[in-house]
């Protein structure tokens, strides 16, 4: 990420680094640094509560938080009330250092109240504020940040920065507006307050604005314009996320993050399925030692390399008509191919004492749970061979029915995932921290809807045929309509109807509402919809006579002019109900097994029952594709994934790839799935201590810390201006120290914005790093 690449992975452990600012001497009075823990106020885009996934900014915002290792919490108040009593402790100090709001007003199903705590929350507790986008549309929010919201706009021709700022001023070359597709639409606002200052514009209009709040506590208000759904994504060069990297910096005066530049997590699936035995045009023999040793520990040792070899240790038996353990089986299958897991696990043993290659969990079997009820018209799978059943694929995906197209009850993938736990940790001597589903198939991913939940839709429109039956529609396009009702008009071609629609398609709906003449073609359309629709919304129906050129393009059903019309939505929120995840949810049945990531086409950070969605860039085991991903420009680790199948088709696969990361730029470092849940897990505060001193604390107690016990690691301290120049003395000097000789962390020169390097050796569950003045 731009600006903050100082890494320190190549420094020695047991040394103290003496940072030297060039800057004044303050005296300190009281360190300008808020507590390191960040509140997210969400709204229904949590849907369960727990599981965030598709959440718009709200579930990006989270997937930061997580990746760089910042303490948090949510609050959600579309079932919440927002207490003052829950944002300060017994002492009535605050618990949180900054409030991140994103709430669209319009999935709450009441209006928000709370306008005088979130004030004094800020105001008489010193917690900052950020605001994205257009959600700041609750008067207690732009009264913080000093905003007045003036309207909407589209298109933006280019990028400029405002006032010099912490926030902004390593952004030496602004982007172009195309890279950063964020910033083309947004609210319009204006400063209402002489405090606001506006950091950087899209053209003439504000696009980032900050506040100081209170300068001797240090606290701040912060807003991000433009597309909030797309501010966080990382599309183009990822501007946005470097930019709220820096607006949490700013709120909370010191934070510790762990940076990802140029990482990638190397990943291998199947070793140890049983599928490769029965499934016909997946059939191939397991990966010889001579193969593992030259053609994946080879490249892995030359490259500085890590593996994640994600293995079934059930084994699927027909001998026995049970399942065995994987590391036991050497046998020749239907295919005439030979299945020596015995040696081929013996080896991968070796591999992870040496230190190249990490066991994650592929689940237990690969296979469907229920191999013994027998399909409709059909037999069990058991009962099968190699012209019947085995060769359907439907049967070799665990944590989803799909021979039968239904979900796996909750307790079955439970003891299915613990299983496959213990059965690894039996062999392999350590317990799996990452989980990867056969087939990228779940349970769960539906969401199931109140039955009371009821919404009513009011349609007016003139201009219609007189007397003519019509049609009232929602859809992405001509081919995925879904028809609300029916309609039909008087005689002078007016239509007002109140129609009756389940509440999930204000959740839910995409593209546009559309009005048919029956029979005939479309006259008529409103949208494009943008977002899922609100509780309550209005959209006026357009006339194509009035559209621009562009407009016409992306309305394209509208094939005949209305003169006018509007559709009005609104859901009864007497009877709202939150819509919730199926109750046998495949990534919290993870959590539940002691994982702390689960990777499919995209990768999620499991912690407790919450589940969130991280923006990491997933690349499909083609070699001549890793580069680009390799050198992903938002500062996420990329995945590189590929099967055992394709190291027996290709088996210079690996090193074909590693020459094709080298042709492409600066090789990336490896990033092993177990490292990347320690820092999801692991937790950092940063407070002032005694004698002009700034004390961080890492917290790797927990289970999933696991590696960074054992493991060095490396962190960003990033800290303002004022208190870098709070803890200097008149010596210019700064040292880096930990608690005793074998805990020292070690700097380096500090980057220009406050950016120290440090250094984490392993050894510990806890480390308390101090950051002083240097006496003469």
């Amino acid at each position: 990420m731009r600006g903050f690449s100082h890494r320190a992975r190549g420094l020695p452990g047991w040394v103290i680094a003496l940072l030297v600012l060039v800057l004044p001497a303050v005296s300190l009075a009281a360190l300008p640094v808020r507590p390191s823990r960040v509140l997210v106020v969400a709204d229904a885009r949590a849907r369960d509560g727990h599981v965030f996934r598709e959440a718009g900014e709200l579930g990006d915002a989270l997937a930061l938080l997580s990746l760089w290792g910042i303490p948090h919490d949510v609050l959600r108040v579309d079932t919440q009330l927002l207490r003052e009593e829950n944002l300060i402790d017994p002492a009535g100090q605050p618990v949180y250092g900054v409030i991140l709001w994103a709430v669209r007003s319009d999935l709450l199903p009441r209006r928000f109240h709370e306008g005088d705590v979130l004030r004094e929350a800020c105001l008489k507790h010193h917690i900052s504020l950020i605001g994205f986008g257009g959600r700041i549309d609750v008067p207690a929010v732009q009264e913080i940040l000093g905003l007045r919201v003036l309207g909407w706009r589209e298109g933006v021709a280019g990028l400029r920065a405002g006032e010099p700022h912490f926030i902004t001023r390593d952004e030496a070359a602004l982007p172009a507006c195309s890279e950063e597709p964020w910033c083309t639409s947004g609210p319009v606002v204006e400063a209402a307050s002489p405090e606001t200052r506006v950091l950087l514009r899209g053209d003439d209009q504000p696009l980032l604005t900050a506040r100081t709040l209170d300068g001797a506590s240090g606290t701040r208000a912060v807003w991000l314009g433009g597309d909030a759904e797309r501010l966080l994504r990382g599309d183009g060069s990822g501007l946005g996320i470097h930019l709220f990297q820096r607006a949490l910096a700013w709120s909370l005066g010191a934070v510790v993050i762990h940076e990802y530049d140029n990482m990638m997590l190397l990943r291998m699936d199947d070793p140890g399925a049983a599928q490769a035995s029965y499934l016909h045009g997946w059939d191939y023999p397991s990966l010889s030692e001579a193969l593992i040793r030259q053609k994946i520990f080879a490249p892995l040792r030359e490259h500085h390399g890590r593996l994640d070899v994600f293995c079934c240790p059930g084994y699927v038996d027909t001998q026995s008509r049970s399942i065995v353990h994987a590391e036991q089986v050497e046998r020749v299958d239907i295919f005439g191919n030979l299945q020596n897991i015995r040696s081929m696990f013996t080896v991968l043993l070796e591999g992870q004492k040496q230190g190249l290659i990490e066991i994650a969990s592929h689940g237990w079997t690969h296979m469907a749970p229920d191999l013994d009820t027998a399909i409709a018209g059909g037999t069990n799978w058991w009962a099968g061979s190699a012209s019947a059943e085995w060769p359907d694929y439907r049967w070799y995906r665990e944590f989803y029915d799909l021979r039968r197209d239904r979900e796996v009850p909750a307790e079955v993938q439970l003891l299915h995932l613990r299983t496959s736990c213990e059965w690894l940790e039996g062999y392999f001597g350590r317990r799996p921290l990452a989980f990867c589903p056969p087939g990228h198939a779940v349970s769960g991913d539906s969401w199931v809807y109140a039955k009371e939940m009821v919404g009513t839709l009011e349609v007016r429109l003139e201009g219609a045929e007189p007397k003519a039956a019509y049609r009232l529609l929602v859809g992405e396009d001509e081919d995925e309509w879904t028809v609300l009702g029916e309609l039909r008009a008087d005689a002078a071609g007016t239509i007002s109807a109140t129609l009756s629609v389940p509440a999930h398609l204000w959740l839910d709906a995409r593209g546009h509402f559309t009005i048919n003449r029956v029979p005939g073609h479309t006259q008529f359309v409103a949208g494009p919809i943008r977002e899922a629709l609100g509780f309550d919304f209005s959209l006026a129906l357009r006339d194509k006579g009035r559209m621009s050129p562009g407009e016409r393009k992306e309305f394209a059903e509208a094939s005949q002019s209305l003169r006018r019309g509007r559709i009005t939505g609104h859901l009864d929120t007497r009877t709202y109900r939150l819509p919730v995840r199926e109750a046998c949810c495949t990534y919290q049945a993870a959590g539940r097994a002691g994982m702390g990531l689960v990777i499919d086409t995209a990768c999620h950070s499991l912690s407790g029952e919450q589940v969130t969605t991280l923006r990491m860039v997933p690349v499909l085991g083609c070699p001549e594709d890793v580069g680009p991903a390799a050198s992903s420009r938002a500062g996420m680790p990329a995945v590189f994934r590929f099967h055992d199948f394709d190291m027996i088709e290709e088996p210079d696969f690996l090193i074909e790839a590693y020459k094709v990361m080298a042709e492409r730029g600066r090789p990336p470092s490896c990033l092993s799935a177990d490292e990347l849940v320690g820092y999801l897990h692991s937790r950092w505060t940063v407070r002032g201590g005694p004698d002009n001193s700034l004390v961080a604390t890492a917290d790797f107690s927990a289970a999933a810390c696991r590696y960074l016990r054992d493991h060095e690691s490396n962190w960003t301290l990033l800290a303002t201006d004022e208190v870098v120049a709070a803890l200097r003395s008149s010596s210019g000097r700064l040292a880096v120290h930990g608690e005793g000789p074998v805990d020292l962390a070690l700097g380096g020169a500090p980057g220009p914005m406050g950016s120290i390097p440090l250094h984490v050796p392993g050894g510990k569950e806890v480390h308390t790093l101090v950051v002083h003045a240097e006496l003469p």
